[in-house]
């Protein structure tokens, strides 16, 4: 999940895997994101 609440998930994991993806120098990699909602906003899922 991506969230910035931090409650159930935090973006800045998303962020250290994409990081270290990178460093690994996978390609193609996608991301199929589940939003939260509960602790953050329901709809600001498309501020990410």
């Amino acid at each position: 999940m991506l969230s910035d609440g931090g409650v159930h998930a935090h973006i800045n994991h998303a962020k250290a895997l994409c990081s270290w993806l990178y460093a690994e120098a996978f390609e193609n990699v996608f991301v199929h994101a589940f939003t939260d909602g509960r602790d953050t906003d329901p709809q600001g899922g498309a501020d990410y």
